[in-house]
């Protein structure tokens, strides 16, 4: 039977919502094959999307954004994939959103997550903990991250239609963020 007991639901696309909002896992062919254009319609039609991976590290790992069920809803969120297991990275706040752009050899990733009021704010996320990169602006990405642990990235402040612009990261200088200005 599926793993969410799709089994009584009397057609396809209910037997899709049911997995989801199980949170239940489902192994799909992944290939171009009608079979898996069809599971991505019928995901499409129970409110999930697709998986995106965004970076490689050369250790392997590969870390993007994957809808997951948190509290009954499907929601964004940020994951790393390693040793053949994906991997939910969490957020800033609990059930929030999040997504990771970047990860270095030393496995730290860099993405942005939501806040408590709803604003995007890039992060670190090492050793089993997401760290917020403070606020620069309105809202910040943190686009890519090198060995070193630098965090290159974007931030605005939307309430003042103000593009703030590229800003460098590097928790062991201060000022912790530069804004990168423009030319």
């Amino acid at each position: 039977a599926p793993p969410a007991g799709g089994a009584g639901c009397g057609d396809v696309a209910a037997a899709f919502e049911r997995t989801a909002g199980a949170d239940a896992p489902f192994v799909s062919r992944g290939d171009d094959s009608g079979t898996h254009k069809m599971e991505l319609a019928y995901w499409k039609l129970a409110g999930a999307k697709a998986t995106n991976a965004n970076a490689l590290n050369n250790v392997g790992d590969v870390v993007g954004c994957s809808v997951a069920i948190i509290n009954g809803n499907p929601t964004s969120r940020g994951f790393v994939y390693r040793n053949g297991l994906m991997m939910d990275i969490g957020s800033l706040v609990n059930g929030g959103t999040s997504c990771a752009n970047d990860i270095n050899d030393s496995g730290q990733i860099t993405g942005n997550s939501a806040t408590a009021t709803g604003e995007q704010r890039g992060f670190i996320y090492q050793n089993g903990t997401m760290t917020s990169l403070g606020n620069l602006g309105t809202s910040s990405v943190g686009d890519a991250i090198n060995n070193s642990g630098i965090v290159a990235g974007t931030a605005n402040n939307v309430s003042a239609d103000l593009f703030v612009g590229g800003f460098r990261y590097d928790p062991q200088q201060s000022p912790l963020q530069v804004s990168l200005g423009s030319m």
